[in-house]
């Protein structure tokens, strides 16, 4: 029986994730959820790798987005979208077996407008892996309940798709740089119009950058999105000496415990 299962549409950005996407289009497949409500998409922001032919070989809809950056790709996959439900997970991310069970929880009794899961780290393989894990243990609860201005990932939630028509669209200025989740989370909660819930059992698995390198290319990105960010909402960001030594602090730690666990493993 799934007269009690809402049609859901689940949106997978993707960059060249040769190394990555069968994982997460596996898990999605897998999942504890009725698969004639689920509409997976995959949609392509321009890879040069073999991942268009591995999504070939599964039973998923794939739509080229050749403008790079998250926000064409998500705006696209709405657009898409034929369900009420839509929701997004990375390339990079596998779900567990009930992700969309418990996340689609939310919506049982048309309390909320989004349902947002927790996001936990990919069992890690070396020191690069793990200095992302310790700063980023579950990403969505550091997020939500962040005391000035709490945001969520878009790569762990559903919306009703009503939500885009009121809010908009994620804002293409962040394409390819980072912090379109940030934006959009703090137009969504402003608004006043919508609610949100936590659902803590929908679990995602996410894969860090495992090269310095990586890392390195991933912050600057998000160094560029804050820049940007910090220019439309000016009246709400402010920094000074005391966040940046705060912020040294908390890079200082963060590095003295990876040290730490590495010489005691």
């Amino acid at each position: 029986m799934t007269d009690n299962y809402n049609s859901v549409s689940i949106v997978i950005p993707v960059l060249n994730g040769e190394k990555t996407i069968e994982s997460c289009l596996k898990s999605l497949l897998y999942m504890d959820y009725p698969q004639d409500r689920m509409e997976i998409m995959v949609i392509d922001n321009g890879s040069t790798d073999n991942t268009a032919n591995l999504v070939s070989q599964y039973p998923v809809l794939y739509y080229p987005e050749h403008r790079k950056g998250l926000s064409y790709a998500r705006n696209l996959g709405i657009n898409l979208s034929t369900h009420n439900y839509i929701g997004f997970i990375d390339s990079d991310c596998m779900a567990t077996r009930r992700w969309i069970k418990e996340i689609m929880k939310s919506f049982f009794n048309d309390e909320t407008d989004l349902s947002i899961g927790e996001v936990v780290t990919f069992p890690s393989k070396n020191q690069i892996e793990n200095y992302t894990a310790i700063r980023k243990s579950k990403w969505q609860t550091r997020n939500i309940e962040y005391p000035e201005s709490p945001w969520f990932l878009s790569n762990c939630v559903v919306f009703k798709k009503e939500v885009f028509e009121e809010v908009g669209f994620y804002d293409t200025r962040f394409a390819g740089m980072g912090c379109e989740d940030i934006d959009f989370s703090w137009r969504f909660i402003s608004s006043g119009k919508y609610r949100f819930k936590y659902q803590p059992k929908a679990i995602l698995f996410h894969k860090h950058r495992s090269s310095l390198s990586g890392l390195f290319k991933q912050y600057y990105r998000y160094g560029k999105g804050q820049y940007i960010l910090s220019r439309k909402y000016s009246d709400l960001i402010t920094w000074n000496l005391n966040k940046e030594i705060s912020a040294y602090k908390d890079l200082f730690h963060s590095i003295l415990e990876l040290f730490t666990k590495r010489e005691s493993s």
